[in-house]
């Protein structure tokens, strides 16, 4: 009967020795899961902020393009100004023109920042569904 105690004894220390490797293995893919997983979340947000820099940066260049063409306009209007009365005319015509295009140039710009922010939000939503799917 002791010899039988004995091989129980044995096998326990075996189930246990097995069962500890399984849970080591377990452990060390959910760590390599994970840190996959962060790399995707960091991708992710990369890439928004990337877009995100993209509108931005085209959105200055318009608004600049945009200002430039206002003040060659406003340029124009005051060489073409024959005397005086029209030459101070074409000034204010010309300065609300660049008034206008800097307006709109800003505009540009904070509709950009504005949209670029909204994706980089998303993208944060979007990794940190990449967690919740794992648990």
């Amino acid at each position: 009967a002791t010899m039988h105690i004995v091989s129980k004894s044995k096998d326990i220390k075996q189930i246990k020795k097995v069962t500890e490797k399984v849970t080591e293995k377990v452990e060390e893919a959910k760590a390599k899961v994970n840190e996959e997983i962060e790399k995707q979340k960091a991708k992710l947000i990369a890439e928004a902020e990337n877009q995100r820099a993209k509108l931005i940066e085209t959105a200055q260049k318009s608004g600049d393009k945009l200002v430039q063409e206002a003040e060659e306009q406003s340029a124009k209007l005051q060489k073409d100004a024959k005397n005086p009365i029209q030459k101070a005319a074409a000034k204010k015509s010309g300065d609300l023109l660049v008034k206008k295009a800097k307006e709109k140039s800003a505009q540009l710009v904070q509709e950009a920042t504005t949209n670029g922010d909204k994706i980089v939000n998303n993208a944060k939503t979007q990794a940190a569904k990449l967690d919740t799917n794992n648990k």
